[in-house]
């Protein structure tokens, strides 16, 4: 483990004498290189940066201890673990991937188990592939262009910028990124809706890439670009392009930037929405919601915090129509994806004697290659598709028909087509088979609906609400976006008529749950006279007969 230490001068500070994450990544990039060549005994370059979070800051006068040791040795490279502490307060955690030398190619490797490895596979799929339709989900109402705060900068790698190889020291880049987002988000933030002493702060960096080297003499070209504004909170994307006297331009770093605007005082302060304007613009914009969604999966997942590693979203008011519209698209995704290989299964015995609303039963295993499956049921049921709606937006009267509620309700009202539902299962629901009992188990689920194209669509998925905290005398469980698609039921008769009378009072259904491999073995997936599938069955057999009654 290397050490070094630094006290915080004006020099080091913006405006409200907080220390500049420029320079805390040049330190801690200094202190990553010693670390890394002290172990290789042999030079070291940086070549990726996973993440850095800036949780506490640190102030004029203060002395920052930086630290790193080297996590892992791979063929060429060293992923190097550095963090800055404050006065004994942890500020700053940083994974830097160190080479032997400074022509290998680098793939980044979080330390992170297998499983969790899957976890991110499963939330980088299901996040960048969201489709365009989000919402801006920001809290101001001015809208500004992103080209109104886009910029170039230009530096020129002196001697002093350049490490004992002659490349540019990889700090100074990562530092001049820094500066060159500080400075776009500041001409975003200069409004005259906004106040005169807003400022802005980097509260995290994601994905710095060395993808080639710089010399002394170079002419280095930053492009900044504000991506998407998230209430309090911009994403900057940073583009670094290097040029020898006469030579060509050749792309060397990228990197995406988090910073917040806050006040004097540090509290966080609502930021202009940003608007795109082609494109290219675009494709940056709706890709900046996934990206920000998996750092907060990393964030969780690569933390020490054991309990916040789950499959729930945690859900702001920033993120609120993001993470809705995401749950929509999360169940449709699976719903409509008949490329699955979709298998019918027989119902279990004693509900299949009793079927008489057509219900059929489809899973299918190892969803999309991630380890996910899916159960779904589909049925129709004699009773108009809005009485179907509204029977199943009654929470507290859920535990009428599904057998295994024990109590069901809408914890948080949120808006017009979103809300907080916390519902409440018996001790031993979904246990693995000859398991203990254990303790009784709730779910926190934001719950969306939508009426789209003539069919209502309920979804539901796991989400860390503020309003609903874990409660320790019971087991908190966790789901991928589930739920309910109606469409009224009609019948082709051959004459292009889909809309005789005798069929409009009838709904069609389909139930959809998602399933990962912990799911999988407490619901004895494959196994249709399972207790869980027995009660899902029989729960929606029931709900039919009460709505068949209405």
């Amino acid at each position: 483990m290397v050490h070094f230490f630094e006290i915080v001068s004006q020099e080091h500070c913006d405006r409200r004498n907080v220390v500049r994450a420029g320079c805390l990544l040049r330190w801690m990039d200094i202190c990553a290189c010693l670390s890394a060549e002290k172990h290789g005994q042999l030079s070291s370059v940086t070549l990726s940066m996973d993440d850095l979070s800036f949780d506490i800051p640190a102030v004029l006068g203060d002395v920052l201890e930086i630290c790193a040791t080297v996590n892992n040795a791979f063929n060429t490279s060293m992923e190097v673990r550095g963090r800055a502490l404050t006065e004994n307060t942890e500020n700053a955690e940083v994974r830097i991937q160190g080479g032997i030398d400074s022509q290998m190619s680098m793939n980044l490797k979080p330390k992170v188990w297998t499983g969790n490895k899957k976890r991110l596979s499963i939330m980088l799929r299901e996040n960048l592939n969201l489709s365009a339709v989000f919402p801006a989900g920001e809290n101001s109402t001015v809208n500004r262009s992103m080209g109104e705060s886009s910029l170039q900068m230009t530096k020129v790698v002196l001697p002093s910028d350049a490490n004992h190889m002659g490349n540019t020291f990889g700090g100074n880049i990562m530092s001049w990124m820094d500066d060159a987002a500080t400075v776009c988000a500041i001409k975003h933030i200069r409004h005259p809706s906004m106040k005169p002493e807003t400022t802005v702060a980097t509260i995290a960096v994601d994905s710095m890439a060395f993808i080639g080297p710089s010399h002394t003499g170079d002419r280095l070209n930053f492009y900044a670009q504000i991506n998407r504004a998230f209430g309090t909170t911009i994403e900057v994307g940073i583009r670094v392009e290097a040029q020898a006297i006469g030579g060509n331009m050749r792309h060397i770093n990228s990197g995406y930037l988090t910073i917040m605007a806050v006040d004097m005082q540090g509290r966080p302060t609502a930021v202009p929405k940003i608007k795109p304007e082609n494109d290219k613009q675009k494709e940056q914009y709706m890709k900046a919601i996934g990206r920000r969604q998996l750092r907060m999966e990393r964030k969780k997942l690569t933390g020490e915090n054991k309990a916040s590693q789950g499959l729930s979203w945690n859900w702001t008011p920033d993120m609120s129509s993001e993470i809705s519209v995401a749950n929509i698209y999360g169940l449709l995704k699976v719903a409509n994806a008949w490329d699955l290989n979709w298998i019918v299964q027989d119902l279990p015995k004693d509900i299949k004697a009793m079927n008489k609303f057509e219900l059929k039963m489809q899973v299918t295993k190892d969803t999309w290659g991630l380890g996910l499956a899916t159960i779904r049921f589909s049925g129709i049921v004699s009773c108009k598709m809005i009485d179907m709606f509204k029977k199943l937006m009654e929470c507290e009267a859920r535990k009428d028909w599904d057998m295994a509620v024990r109590d069901c309700k809408v914890w948080s009202k949120i808006d017009e087509h979103n809300d907080i539902v916390w519902m409440a299962y018996p001790a031993g629901f979904g246990r693995k088979p000859g398991g203990e009992k254990g303790k009784p188990k709730d779910f926190s689920l934001l719950r969306t609906w939508r009426l789209d194209e003539e069919r209502y669509i309920i979804a539901s998925r796991s989400v860390n609400h503020p309003s609903l905290p874990i409660n320790e005398d019971k087991e908190r469980g966790e789901v991928f976006p589930s739920g309910f698609i109606l469409t009224p039921w009609v019948m082709d008769d051959g004459m292009g008529d889909l809309r005789d009378n005798e069929y409009q009072e009838q709904t069609s259904f389909d139930y959809v749950v998602q399933l990962d491999k912990v799911g999988q073995e407490m619901a004895g997936f494959g196994n249709p006279e399972s207790p869980y599938i027995k009660i899902m069955a029989g729960s929606l057999t029931k709900l039919c007969k009460t709505l068949s009654e209405l």
